[in-house]
């Protein structure tokens, strides 16, 4: 029984992710359903209402599985981290409710904010360094205005119609490229 315990205790956020998302997969299911049940009503405001009630399903489908990889990829980094040794130990002192005393948060935050601004790492946002490029073919291939860094053009301001509107694929008049231009 001791070891069940020390089980569940070390999987306990995988048994709740799994038993909300039983819950919401039945939820999704009932929905379905209900949803073709209106579809087949002969009345059109049934038929509307069970269109509209179609696309829950597939939101929450769209989203369970986005938040499952998500929780999949983050644990998937946390244990990459760990193994690297890059996660800091957690020795900091905490309240008698279990939370830790903030004084020691911000003086254990100071320490890896300064580690930080000795050696930014590039491309990190608010680094003040140069945001990563790609290859031009890479970039032209997306889409990507700024396939070189010192790409200007497309700080140009858009060439415009008669009735002013823009002409072009070259619409965006901003600083698309001021990541890699303050470099």
């Amino acid at each position: 029984m001791g070891s069940l315990w020390k089980a569940f205790k070390e999987n306990r956020t995988k048994i709740w992710v799994g038993a909300v998302t039983l819950l919401l997969v039945l939820y999704l299911v009932v929905t379905f359903e209900r949803s073709i049940l209106l579809l087949s009503d002969a009345n059109l405001v049934a038929k509307g209402i069970g269109a509209a009630y179609l696309v829950l399903p597939i939101i929450g489908a769209w989203a369970l599985i986005r938040e499952l990889v998500f929780g999949a990829r983050t644990e998937k980094m946390a244990k990459v981290l760990e193994a690297e040794g890059g996660l800091p130990v957690d020795n900091l002192p905490r309240t008698p409710g279990g939370r830790i005393v903030r004084a020691a948060a911000d003086a254990e935050f100071e320490k890896y904010r300064v580690k930080a601004e000795a050696a930014p790492r590039t491309g990190v946002p608010g680094s003040g360094s140069a945001a990563p490029t790609m290859p031009p073919a890479t970039a032209s291939a997306r889409g990507n205005p700024c396939a070189t860094p010192c790409d200007s053009s497309a700080l140009s301001p858009p060439q415009r119609s008669g009735s002013g509107r823009p002409l072009g694929e070259n619409t965006l008049y901003s600083n698309i490229c001021s990541n890699t231009m303050a470099a």
